[in-house]
């Protein structure tokens, strides 16, 4: 039942939000690139930042959305390609709720902590990310363990579809067998990079692409510092220097607590426990993309630390929809509402929006401290 009430509520928001919504439109866009014959990598870093495993996914929504267009429907084809993106989001959904039913989450854990959880709901059903198979299979990997050679490959190819995986493969290795695992780990990310190593232009605009998201800064301390600075100053962006000087920093001081947090979750009781990667790089690495914040939420249910980080990561990944992406996300009726604002409405936009995204950097924190604290708890 609980499997049903999920793609019905995630269809009927397909179904009630048809507008184009900003990662679709991405997507789209890069489909269309490919269907041109070029090489998505050849549109930019703009376009659509995505591993070589996930270049084949945009143009093969297109080529169904193209089916049900000159079969069934003779609306917009921009509409029904967003429409099946978030269809395929919906089946990242369940297989992440299987995973997380084979993990043993309580049914009503389970239906406000995933089927209904307006994380969820916001970003993968109306935000359209893809994020969400990376996530899937990341679960399913935790929840075929006893399987290291299935876990594997499963977390495997959740790396080549979103490298973000790769901060749990230690953890997930760890008490089986660590050397064959990280190899089976590695493989579908290396096999699917083969075809662009053979020119160092091809490389450089692969690793480009692929890093493209690394100046982002919808959620986290920069976040917030962003939405003071358009306070203080009306800009919408900082100033260039902040992010270059700040941001590597920033990423070089999260990968050192990585190291160190990596070394203690070796004697750690609970191994099951993969929530704090990502907890630890919101906190810590100035922050990423909003999609970002749906990552820690299937884990964070194994360690009943969910509800604060609902709340704060909802408002949280709306903030930057309100104040910058309005036009790309919100339907057009809530866009005409909010860009005429004047300046003092304006103003109090961006003021709730750095509320929201200062407290959800904080509860980030807290939630990494709640989890620290239940790894080291006894069984």
């Amino acid at each position: 039942m609980l499997a049903l009430l999920l793609i019905v509520v995630r269809a009927g928001i397909v179904w009630a939000w048809p507008h184009f919504c900003a990662d679709v439109g991405s997507y789209f866009q890069a489909a269309l690139w490919w269907e041109k014959g070029h090489w998505l990598y050849a549109a930019g870093p703009n376009g659509c930042p995505c591993t070589p495993l996930q270049q084949p996914l945009p143009s093969f929504a297109l080529w169904v959305s193209n089916q049900l267009w000159l079969t069934w429907f003779q609306s917009d084809r921009a509409v029904i390609y967003g429409a099946v993106v978030r269809s395929a989001c919906i089946v990242y959904d369940l297989l992440t709720f299987a995973g997380l039913v084979k993990l043993g989450v309580p049914s009503r854990m389970l239906l406000w902590g995933w089927v209904l959880n307006p994380v969820s709901l916001l970003l993968t059903g109306i935000h359209g990310n893809m994020i969400g198979h990376s996530l899937a299979l990341t679960v399913l990997a935790l929840a075929w363990r006893e399987y290291w050679a299935m876990s594997a490959l499963s977390l495997g190819v959740a790396i080549g579809l979103g490298m973000w995986p790769v901060l749990l493969a230690p953890v997930l290795a760890w008490r089986v067998k660590v050397l064959r695992y990280l190899t089976i780990a590695a493989l579908p990310t290396l096999f699917s990079m083969l075809w662009y190593v053979y020119s160092t232009h091809e490389a450089t605009l692969m690793l480009t692409n692929m890093l493209a998201r690394k100046w982002v800064h919808d959620v986290g301390w920069m976040a917030a510092a962003r939405e003071a600075w358009y306070l203080w100053s009306g800009r919408y962006s900082l100033p260039e220097t902040i992010p270059e000087e700040w941001m590597p920093r920033a990423q070089a001081a999260f990968l050192i607590a990585y190291t160190a947090m990596l070394v203690a979750a070796l004697r750690w009781r609970h191994p099951r426990g993969l929530a704090w990667p990502v907890l630890l790089f919101l906190v810590v690495a100035a922050g990423g993309a909003s999609e970002f914040i749906i990552l820690p939420l299937p884990f964070l249910l194994l360690s009943d630390n969910w509800r604060e980080y609902t709340i704060a990561g909802f408002f949280g990944a709306l903030a930057p929809l309100l104040l910058y992406h309005t036009g790309m996300t919100l339907t057009p009726w809530l866009h005409d509402c909010l860009y005429p604002l004047n300046e003092p409405h304006r103003n109090a936009v961006a003021a709730l929006c750095f509320a929201a995204t200062m407290s959800c950097w904080v509860v980030c924190a807290r939630t990494l401290l709640r989890e620290v604290m239940w790894q080291e708890r006894p069984s």
